[in-house]
């Protein structure tokens, strides 16, 4: 007797290994009649698992090899299928799933009529929301989704102008500025993302987004778990490219947060607060420069404008600078002394310029004699 072909072998191995029964199959066991002795063997399939409604329906009868060609066995067994219920459990997306019972229709039947959920809030145990709504749809309990509608170009210049006057995505769609055919608010963002509307900073970072490799995430995790006592969040995000609050999430779900004053003096944290101080440093001496040029400016256009009254004023010489300002405060530093005859007003021999310099001479001189 020929063997029987790979696929007949490898469909009916699995129906058995799903219904428990024995995996051990010979050729005889497929096609002689089963006796009372076989169904003691317990290398044979028992009689009532070849009977059994929920199992594929193999032909128990005697067949004569010689008589029947090899083909037609094996067309008369992929007559029978598994259950849909099976298919299931192997997680195949293209195998539809377990049939709807009557019991299952019923018990959606209550949550949409009576209880009135929400379909969104609908569960089943083993299937997906688009199973429940498929369903719901079939059988008339909710309406089905409105096909998609392609954007208008009136609606589109109508987006960019919305764009230009200063609108966010979430105020169109509150306000339904779009008119008609509305628009949902993932339908609105889309479009703004294909017309090039969005930040393209946040485009790009969003392109740029992490995408998990297999296995690659149980590494990830087994890092944070070895690591997260002397490396920062964002130093763990810099090494696998994830941004800082999404490695956060991640240690808080497993449970290996650091708090913020051990985080904060970890090498990281101290190398990263050096760069910001001298970064901040040279900044506020780029700031103070500009200010004092812009000072100086303002102080030469106020004393060219003084000069050029028909009335001038008394001036005075700078001893650092040598440059001759006219004698009001604006220009140099005064002090005041009451006297008999009034107040009198004694102006300091430097100009404001040369004064603030002179201080900042000294500051910085007792600063590196501290040190």
């Amino acid at each position: 007797m020929r063997s029987l072909s790979w696929g007949v072998r490898t469909c009916l191995e699995q129906a058995i290994l799903f219904t428990g029964a024995p995996t051990s199959l010979s050729h005889r066991s497929l096609y002689a009649p089963v006796t009372a002795a076989d169904s003691e063997n317990p290398g044979l399939p028992h009689p009532e698992w070849l009977n059994c409604s929920t199992t594929p329906r193999v032909s128990t009868h005697s067949v004569k090899p010689a008589n029947r060609p090899h083909r037609n066995r094996s067309k008369q067994f992929l007559r029978c299928r598994l259950p849909r219920s099976l298919s299931s459990l192997h997680g195949d997306a293209n195998v539809p799933g377990p049939h709807w019972t009557d019991i299952d229709k019923t018990a959606l039947r209550q949550q949409l009529t009576i209880r009135e959920l929400d379909i969104t809030d609908v569960r089943f145990p083993g299937r997906s929301q688009i199973a429940v709504r498929t369903q719901a749809v079939r059988m008339g309990l909710i309406r089905p989704r409105q096909a998609r509608l392609k954007w208008s170009n009136k609606q589109r210049k109508l987006l960019r102008k919305l764009k230009r006057d200063g609108y966010a995505v979430p105020q169109i769609f509150q306000f339904k500025m779009l008119g008609d055919p509305p628009r949902s608010f993932w339908s609105i963002r889309m479009q703004w993302g294909r017309m090039k509307l969005s930040d393209r900073k946040r485009s790009r970072r969003m392109k740029k987004k992490k995408v998990w490799k297999s296995g690659e995430r149980a590494k990830f995790e087994r890092f944070l778990v070895r690591h997260s006592q002397r490396m920062t969040p964002e130093e763990i995000g810099k090494k696998w490219g994830l941004a800082r609050s999404t490695v956060a999430r991640w240690q808080t779900s497993l449970g290996v947060k650091q708090p913020r004053e051990k985080v904060m003096r970890m090498h990281y944290s101290l190398e990263k607060q050096r760069r910001a101080s001298r970064r901040i440093r040279r900044n506020n001496k780029r700031i103070w420069a500009e200010r004092r040029a812009r000072s100086e400016s303002e102080l030469i256009a106020l004393a060219i404008e003084l000069y050029g009254h028909s009335r001038q004023p008394s001036d005075r010489e700078c001893f650092d600078c040598g440059r001759t300002w006219p004698k009001r405060r604006e220009f140099f530093h005064f002090s005041e002394k009451r006297t008999g005859f009034g107040t009198a007003r004694y102006y300091k021999h430097r100009c404001r310029l040369c004064e603030n310099a002179r201080r900042r001479h000294l500051r910085r001189k007792k600063r590196t004699a501290k040190r």
